[in-house]
């Protein structure tokens, strides 16, 4: 009798590789081990298949300039908050209002420049986040979507 792993290893394609277990990548869009033999998400992609950001921390590095500057009075307000009372609780919608503006910058960033974005967090995501090795893709990325 195969086994599963042995089936799935056999009847993928060679052009991509396939999850013996679900990277952590996979079950944040809700791919799991009985679900598919493969993932056809790319690690270095900044959204998922529908289009939503996956905030992975290539991601997050490729757009860090743009979140400082589009949500930096949300971040601010979080971090008074914080500064004020450092109980948890306290502080919860302003942490909310601050991820909720940096999704919506990544899906807009995605939206606006796909091919430059994926090419500077490929990189990004290939050198372990060394920005030094990415200055080409970091300038083709901020050519198309400016500092704002």
């Amino acid at each position: 009798m195969t086994s599963r792993v042995e089936l799935i290893t056999q009847s993928a394609p060679k052009a991509h590789s396939c999850f013996l277990y679900p990277s952590p990548r996979a079950r944040e869009i809700g791919i799991g081990f009985g679900d598919f033999g493969m993932a056809s998400v790319s690690p270095s992609s900044a959204a998922d298949p529908s289009g939503e950001p996956i905030p992975t921390s290539a991601v997050l590095m490729a757009a860090s300039r743009h979140i400082g500057l589009r949500c930096e009075a949300e971040n601010l307000e979080f971090l008074r908050c914080k500064k004020k009372d450092p109980n948890p609780e306290k502080c919860l919608d302003k942490g909310q209002q601050v991820t909720r503006c940096v999704l919506g910058l990544l899906k807009d960033l995605h939206q606006r420049c796909t091919k430059e974005m994926d090419g500077y967090v490929g990189c990004l995501y290939y050198y372990t986040n060394e920005f030094d090795l990415c200055r080409k893709e970091q300038q083709e990325f901020e050519k198309v979507c400016p500092l704002e």
